[in-house]
C-alpha cells in the first residue's frame, strides 16, 4: 500500500512538474515587480503569477509586497476571492458581520467568502475579526472550503493529531498544498501565516484545482521553500 501510494505521488509530481515547464518557464524570467521579493525566493512564482493576475491590488505595503509580514483575515479574504472567481465582487451597501464596514475595500471580498461558505465568522459569529492574523490552521480550513478540497490520508504531523482543522490539514496535504513545516513531521498549525506562504498556498490550491490528474502529491515542496530529499534539513515554513 505505501508503495503503491508513494508511485502515485511520484508518478503525479513528475506530470505536474512536466506540465508547468512551459507554463512556469516565462513567469520565471520575470521579476515580481516588488523591491522586496528576491527573485530566488521559494515564493517567487507564486507572487509574480498573482501580480499579473491583479491579485495584490490595494493590499500592498509601503515596503511592497511584505513577505514576511503575517497576513490578516480581510487580506485573506481580497487574495482569496481574485483567484477563485478570477474578477473583483460588486460593490456592498451592508455587512453581515458588525465589525466589517460595508464602504471598505474588502467588505464585498468578506461577504463573498460567507456566501461560497467559506467564512462564518469568528467568535459567535457576530463579527469577521478582519484585522486578526490567519494561523496556518485557519488557512488550512479556508482552503479546504474554498476548493473543496478531497479527503487525504492522515499526513501524521506530529502537532495536529485530532484537532478540529486536522481533517482539512489532511486535504491540504493530499493535494500538495502543504507538506508540513520545519523538518516535515510537523505543521506548526499555531504560527501565523506569513503573506509569502499565503501567496504560496493559493497558488498551489489554484494549480491544484485545474490539474486534470489526480491532484494527492502535487510536489515535495515545504512551505518554507525547501525540497524533501533523503537527509536533508529543511527551512520552516
Amino acid at each position: 500500500m505505501a508503495v503503491r501510494r508513494l508511485v502515485v505521488v511520484v508518478a503525479v509530481a513528475f506530470a505536474v512538474f512536466a506540465s508547468c515547464l512551459a507554463v512556469a518557464a516565462p513567469v520565471a524570467a520575470q521579476s515580481s515587480g516588488f523591491d522586496d521579493v528576491s527573485d530566488d525566493a521559494y515564493y517567487s512564482l507564486s507572487v509574480t503569477t498573482l501580480a499579473g493576475r491583479g491579485v495584490f491590488g490595494g493590499t500592498l505595503c509601503d515596503d511592497g509586497f511584505c513577505p514576511g509580514e503575517p497576513i490578516d483575515r480581510k487580506t485573506m479574504a481580497v487574495w482569496t476571492v481574485r483567484v477563485l472567481d478570477g474578477r473583483d465582487p460588486p460593490a456592498v451597501t451592508e455587512a453581515r458581520f458588525d465589525d466589517v464596514d460595508a464602504t471598505s475595500l474588502y467588505a464585498p471580498f468578506v461577504e463573498r467568502m460567507a456566501e461560497l461558505g467559506v467564512t462564518a465568522g469568528c467568535g459567535d459569529g457576530s463579527g469577521f475579526c478582519p484585522d486578526r492574523s490567519v494561523t496556518r490552521a485557519q488557512m488550512a480550513v479556508f482552503l479546504s472550503r474554498a476548493y473543496s478540497l478531497p479527503e487525504g490520508p492522515d499526513p501524521m504531523f506530529s502537532d495536529v493529531a485530532d484537532a478540529w482543522y486536522a481533517n482539512d490539514v489532511a486535504k491540504l496535504a493530499a493535494s500538495g498544498i502543504t507538506s508540513g513545516c520545519g523538518d516535515g513531521t510537523r505543521f506548526c498549525p499555531g504560527r501565523d501565516t506569513t503573506r509569502a506562504q499565503m501567496a504560496t498556498f493559493l497558488f498551489r490550491a489554484d494549480t491544484a484545482a485545474n490539474l486534470t490528474t489526480t491532484p494527492a502529491g502535487i510536489n515535495f515542496a515545504l512551505d518554507g521553500g525547501g525540497v524533501i530529499a533523503a537527509g536533508a534539513s529543511i527551512p520552516a515554513g
